[in-house]
């Protein structure tokens, strides 16, 4: 765990978020994810039995059917279907999942030992238009969509890795000072300098008075006592 101290002799500490919010469910998104593993947790909820039910709903059932048939790869499949749905006023993109130990979300199709492509990202041309607050879908519009997509992936890959963290500050007797949580994509051990790029200490200094980001420095642990880290 990564501790700073500053000149007042506060220590700030970064630890893991015990409860932190499921960014898909608990944050107004744009995209929308529907996974098909099995008994796996779905990043957005859905009572579809698989994937082909529901872009049944989306083209119809006999189209997807007949599309299925005729392309013997996923990708070709997906592909065709999305292209139908495009014309249907949706912009969608599969979903892959890479596992080994911790578990990645992207865009794009995949096929291996420990990867696959398990679902659907995809939104609706007009909720896209109030978005970006545009008559039409260009292709600099479906690029910023896409970008937005794979940002949404990569928040909600590190809520289900535990990847994240919040800070507690106390004064020099160990007294809480404040605390804030919910730092998506930070480790225990950040160090300053990228404590600093994540925003975090600018955060502190917003949300406590305890000075300004630079007033920090990395602290080690001299017996009980946190003393300034001298390089």
């Amino acid at each position: 765990m990564t501790k700073y101290i500053n000149k007042k002799g506060q220590v700030l500490s970064i630890e893991a978020d015990e409860c932190p919010e499921n960014p898909v469910r608990d944050w107004d998104m744009l995209g929308t994810y529907y996974t098909f593993e099995g008994r796996a947790y779905s990043p957005s909820e859905h009572n579809y039995s698989d994937v082909m039910e529901f872009l049944g709903s989306i083209i119809g059932d006999e189209l997807v059917e007949k599309l299925h048939v005729r392309n013997n790869n996923t990708k070709d499949f997906l592909n065709d279907v999305f292209e139908r749905a495009d014309r249907l006023g949706y912009i969608m993109f599969p979903i892959s999942k890479f596992e080994h130990s911790n578990v990645v979300y992207s865009l794009g199709t995949a096929n291996g030992w420990d990867c696959g492509t398990v679902g659907v990202a995809f939104v609706a041309k007009e909720t896209v238009c109030e978005e970006y607050g545009v008559k039409k879908v260009t292709a600099k519009i479906r690029k910023l969509v896409k970008q937005r997509f794979e940002g949404e992936l990569e928040t909600y890959t590190q809520w289900c890795n535990g990847d994240v963290y919040g800070f507690t500050v106390t004064d020099c007797k160990g007294e809480l000072v404040d605390s804030c949580s919910g730092f998506y994509g930070l480790c225990q051990d950040t160090d300053l300098d990228e404590a600093v790029r994540s925003g975090l200490l600018e955060t502190v200094a917003e949300l406590t008075n305890c000075g300004k980001p630079s007033d920090w420095k990395e602290a080690i642990v001299d017996r009980v006592i946190y003393k300034e880290k001298i390089a």
